[in-house]
């Protein structure tokens, strides 16, 4: 067998870069073997502690970018550092002389995917982005050729489902776990972009366009984290026989595309609701193959690093990733607006303890056509006020926050209302 040897250039050796040259070393025999030779030519990193710990040769490493992207002997630029700048420069720079370019840039390929994949081409480059969207691209054959695809569902996050998880199992509240998961490295310093579902968007958009073609007016987006998730909602739920869940969802509806991210309750029993720790899981819902999926781990050096290996594989054998043009699809699809988006909701309330507040609250969720499944008033009592817990039938989103702000103004209620959807039709 011919050997297909590529000479690469890698940005940031943080978490995922440090994995991506472990897992070259280790399998440098094995990928010898089946045909590849993968050799590290240059490693772009500025911190000198992650310099030390990665034990290469001194001459590797570059602080210049012009070093790597202007070295005719590399085929093969590696970007692992995130953000805007100079990340955009890199991948352009790289593409335009003629380099093929593999990067787990979510934010970049959300917003740029299609014009990077569209200029890969032109330049017969391999664009890889599969440590973009992490696990759920070892099911990319079907979301890229499968179909027609009527719903794409998933937890895609794992520092979320590790917090969640974990606050359930040792009873505490979020801030604290968070701080274990940034210990143990699935959380960054500043958690935002996973416990306020930035991270999930991003994989949800490029789904979308993988998927569906479809790009998703951002601002137009459903988008919510975790972050006002408490502990009291984790047990409420477990009570009401749920788990939650951070999800991301995408549902097409003849030619209506409902697309957005956020907590969810999921039934007890699910393969949603029994992922634990930083598992993410995936589900597709395809016409002809029926529904499928995968479970996976999503978060870590490690998965990522497996989805840059992929990329680095399909580059060495010339089978990129085809992204699809507007043009493959006949339809052309709107994005449902926010407040036209129909679920059931768990609503919580805290209330004086006083006779008639339940009837207040009923009152108004009627008045906009809100029916109650189930309403259950905690015994507990927190200075002097008490939780009522409310489960809704169907609902337009514009109708529940009209009798939220309704309620909001009645006396008796106190702080702010608690809103979580209730997911349990699309997944399984």
């Amino acid at each position: 067998m011919a050997k297909r040897k590529l000479r690469l250039g890698l940005f940031g050796a943080g978490t995922v870069g440090r994995s991506v040259i472990e897992i070259l070393r280790k399998r440098e025999t094995e990928f010898k073997r089946d045909g590849y030779e993968f050799v590290l030519k240059r490693v772009c990193e500025r911190d000198a502690g992650r310099r030390r710990r990665l034990l290469l040769k001194k001459d590797l490493f570059t602080a210049s970018v012009s070093k790597i992207l202007n070295d005719p002997e590399i085929d093969v630029v590696i970007e692992l550092i995130g953000g805007e700048h100079p990340a955009r420069d890199i991948i352009e720079g790289a593409l335009s002389n003629g380099k093929s370019v593999i990067t787990a840039n979510k934010k970049m390929v959300a917003e740029e995917g299609m014009a990077l994949a569209r200029k890969a081409k032109r330049n017969d480059c391999y664009f890889g982005f599969r440590a973009a969207i992490t696990g759920c691209h070892v099911v990319m054959d079907q979301l890229v050729h499968g179909g027609p695809i009527d719903s794409v569902v998933g937890v895609f996050n794992g520092t979320c489902n590790y917090i969640l998880t974990r606050m359930k199992e040792l009873a505490r509240e979020q801030d604290e776990v968070v701080k274990e998961a940034q210990k143990l490295g699935y959380a960054e310093r500043n958690p935002s972009d996973d416990i306020d579902g930035f991270d999930t968007e991003y994989k949800v958009r490029i789904l979308s366009m993988l998927v569906f073609g479809f790009r998703v007016p951002r601002e137009r987006m459903l988008v919510e984290g975790i972050r006002n998730i408490a502990l009291e909602d984790i047990g409420f739920a477990d009570q009401l026989g749920y788990e939650i869940r951070l999800l991301g969802i995408l549902n097409r509806k003849k030619r209506v595309m409902d697309v957005r991210v956020h907590p969810a309750l999921v039934p007890q029993g699910t393969k949603f609701a029994m992922l634990r720790g930083v598992q993410n899981c995936i589900e597709i819902d395809d016409v002809l193959r029926g529904r499928g999926g995968a479970v996976y781990e999503g978060a870590g050096g490690t998965p990522a690093a497996s989805a840059v290996i992929q990329d680095l594989i399909d580059t060495a054998d010339n089978a990129p990733v085809n992204w699809p043009s507007r043009q493959r699809f006949e339809e052309k699809l709107s994005l449902i607006p926010k407040r036209m988006i129909k679920s059931r909701y768990y609503l919580v309330f805290k209330a004086v303890n006083r006779p008639g507040v339940l009837a207040g609250i009923s009152s108004a969720l009627a008045e906009y056509d809100i029916n109650i499944e189930k309403v259950e008033q905690k015994e507990r009592e927190r200075r002097g006020l008490v939780p009522i817990v409310i489960v809704t039938d169907e609902a337009i989103e514009q109708n529940i926050r009209k009798a939220l702000k309704r309620i909001s103004q009645v006396g008796v209620i106190k702080g702010k209302l608690k809103l979580i959807r209730i997911c349990d039709t699309l997944i399984t």
